[in-house]
């Protein structure tokens, strides 16, 4: 039974000894790290480091410690593994340590999963809001956005700049009546609630802004509805 579960299962399985050596290792494993299924007796007695990048030794030699030293809750840590022929993949790996009848460490069971695919979704998107926030950085209107509640979430330097502001940090989480006079306040909310009744931009919208010199400024500006992918309104 244990076999067949081992062999159903769509993540790597395998145990090592407390040195380190691999003692069991899972047909699925053993392909994932890009090894012969059927050669699995050849990696037992092999050290697990060298599955793993050596930019990724020291901390998994730190977690290894860690759960050695008599912590049984299960570690989970994502890894930039390795295969047989020094291709690099991002895995996951769930660790727990088995114990022997008298309480002490014996080996550890661990569950492998290439997440490699997920990974590099998560940094194309994560490149993709570096993009965003640049070009919205360099544009030279002021630009911002609100959540649903009227609170600013982003403004870039121009939007620093006009409000009078020192960093976009004084102006995150808060609303335009801790921003403005109160009638540019309301003209404001008023302009945002009609985005978010209708769904639709409001385009060249004129208005005044009061920075924190009593400057008043003239602006054209326009409002567009934000979505999530479910077409919910969550900002402006």
């Amino acid at each position: 039974k244990f076999e067949a579960i081992i062999s159903a299962s769509p993540d790597g399985i395998g145990m090592a000894g407390i040195d380190g050596k691999i003692q069991l290792m899972s047909e699925k494993l053993a392909t994932m790290h890009g090894f012969s299924s059927d050669k699995i007796d050849e990696y037992i007695g092999k050290s697990i480091f060298e599955f793993i990048d050596a930019s990724n030794h020291e901390l998994l030699s730190k977690n290894l410690q860690n759960l050695i030293q008599g912590n049984k809750n299960n570690k989970i840590s994502e890894y930039l593994a390795l295969k047989k022929d020094g291709t690099k993949f991002y895995s996951d790996v769930n660790s727990t340590v088995l114990y022997d009848k008298n309480g002490h460490p014996s080996s550890i069971l661990f569950v492998e999963r290439d997440i490699t695919e997920r990974k590099l979704a998560e940094e194309n998107l994560q490149n993709e809001r570096t993009l965003f926030r640049t070009i919205i950085d360099l544009i030279p209107d002021a630009v911002y956005v609100k959540d649903i509640e009227g609170k600013k979430i982003l403004a870039n330097p121009k939007e620093v700049e006009l409000l009078g502001m020192n960093s976009e940090s004084d102006i995150i989480g808060i609303t335009d009546y801790n921003l403005l006079p109160d009638f540019e306040a309301k003209f404001s909310q008023s302009q945002d609630m009609k985005v978010i009744a209708t769904g639709e931009a409001l385009m060249n919208i004129e208005s005044t802004l009061t920075d924190k010199k009593g400057k008043q400024h003239w602006l054209l500006g326009s409002k567009v509805p934000l979505k999530d992918i479910h077409g919910n309104i969550t900002g402006i």
